[in-house]
């Protein structure tokens, strides 16, 4: 095989795969069918069985599915109610949220704003013993702080509890996970806009509510779908992206769009006329929203050559919901060039963030030397749709089938590259951009 400068043919092959391939939006809203797909539950499992049965036609590769045990929590009860009205408010627990005890706690709120470093800086002396509020954060920009940090901050400042509210009215409340790990850390509920505007500070004192979340951690052994398409070579390109979503909506950007992604690229890689230097595996995760947990156990069950064998991870995280498609390169120095000469290849646009972001599973490959890179939708864009992400509107009608097959095409560029680049520039791939 030559290398993809020599060979403009068999990528064009390649590329028209992609880009005729009428089934991307089909396979998307099967996914969507089964709901938000929460690690664990009925509706994973029904996307287990869509993922298997959508890869089976392919007809070519080994597939596999390998399951591992992850503790979850389960919420049996949960409520947020406004003492003063007895209104009982839009609320969700966070994954893995602490419990209350049986009958709930009543608390002041204290509204820390944004909930940056200098808010609670501002009001640490009011957080002891209250419920601290803080507002969700567009999650793709640059300078982004995780709610996790927002929680530990208030539990560091001594807040009993933890609320994270949606800027925006009529949509309900936002989830996520929580900073802790399985009942960890103190309990967290995310709420909707209304339910922060009635709970703000005003110059009357203190809002109070009474704060019920009750359930148990369960263990779950959870998938990872694989499919292997054999190349001329061991070395292999990993293309991930996660099952699991979120209890509200359809958690159809985040991810059923990256998961219609890799299917897309199966069929592609899989077609008669398509011939690769490389290996390609492709990886459906589950507890990405939790931990990240289903890409950790799965890459901790590989051997040190197998770890050693692979030479990129493409990872698909909502990559639609916005025309304008970013690659997050985790600082590996030469991978932005890498990337962005194979885009030009399939003539599209594709943005460059290089500083490591751990928000999704291409961190856990990074972390282990291998180069890694997450595709993502409306980065440094939070007019987009994506801005909708872990609530109920974040549904199929927020994506369209041209973005789904532009999304795929560049990924299937970079895809085909470091299926049959030389071994010397994929070892250079390796090296990390120093930092700053």
């Amino acid at each position: 095989m030559t290398e993809m400068k020599d060979a403009p043919t068999a990528l064009a092959n390649f590329l028209s795969c992609i880009e005729r391939d009428t089934q991307v939006l089909a396979d998307f809203q099967a996914l969507c069918d089964c709901g938000g797909r929460l690690a664990g539950s009925c509706g994973e499992e029904q996307a287990i069985q869509v993922l298997i049965s959508t890869l089976s036609r392919i007809g070519r590769g080994k597939l596999e599915i390998k399951r591992n045990k992850h503790v979850l929590w389960e919420t049996d009860e949960f409520s947020l109610t406004h003492i003063e009205s007895g209104t009982e408010l839009a609320a969700t627990p966070l994954l893995g949220t602490a419990p209350t005890p049986a009958d709930g706690i009543v608390r002041e709120i204290v509204d820390v704003g944004l909930g940056r470093p200098k808010d609670f800086d501002r009001l640490r002396h009011l957080l002891p013993g209250r419920i601290a509020l803080v507002r969700h954060e567009y999650p793709f920009m640059s300078d982004h702080v995780h709610r996790n940090t927002k929680s530990d901050m208030a539990e560091k400042a001594g807040a009993c509890g933890f609320l994270i509210a949606f800027q925006e009215s009529g949509v309900g409340p936002i989830s996520g996970s929580s900073s802790g790990k399985a009942s960890e850390g103190i309990p967290s509920f995310g709420i909707s806009a209304e339910a922060a505007a009635l709970l703000a500070q005003s110059e009357t004192g203190f809002a109070s509510v009474r704060m019920l979340c009750l359930g148990r951690s369960v263990e779950r052994n959870l998938p990872t779908v694989i499919l292997t398409l054999a190349g001329e070579s061991e070395e292999m390109v990993v293309v991930s992206a996660h099952i699991d979503g979120h209890p509200l909506g359809e958690s159809a950007i985040d991810n059923a769009s990256g998961l219609a992604g890799i299917v897309a690229l199966a069929r592609a890689v899989a077609s008669d006329d398509i011939r690769l230097r490389r290996t390609v595996r492709f990886c459906a995760f589950s507890a990405e929203e939790w931990d990240l947990g289903g890409s950790i156990r799965w890459l901790d069950s590989l051997s040190q050559r197998e770890l050693d064998n692979i030479v990129l991870n493409i990872n698909l995280d909502a990559i639609a919901g916005d025309p304008v498609l970013t690659a997050l390169t985790s600082d590996f120095e030469i991978l932005p060039a890498f990337l962005t000469e194979a885009a030009n290849y399939a003539d599209k646009d594709l943005q460059i963030f290089e500083p490591t972001k751990s928000n999704s599973d291409h961190v856990n490959f990074a972390e282990r030397g291998i180069p890694a890179f997450r595709l993502l939708a409306g980065f440094e864009r939070p007019s987009s749709a994506l801005r909708f992400l872990l609530t109920g509107k974040d549904r199929r009608d927020l994506v369209t089938a041209k973005e789904l097959n532009d999304a795929a095409t560049i990924a299937g560029a970079v895809l085909f590259r470091a299926a049959n680049a030389s071994r010397e520039e994929m070892a250079k791939l390796k090296a990390r951009r120093r930092g700053d």
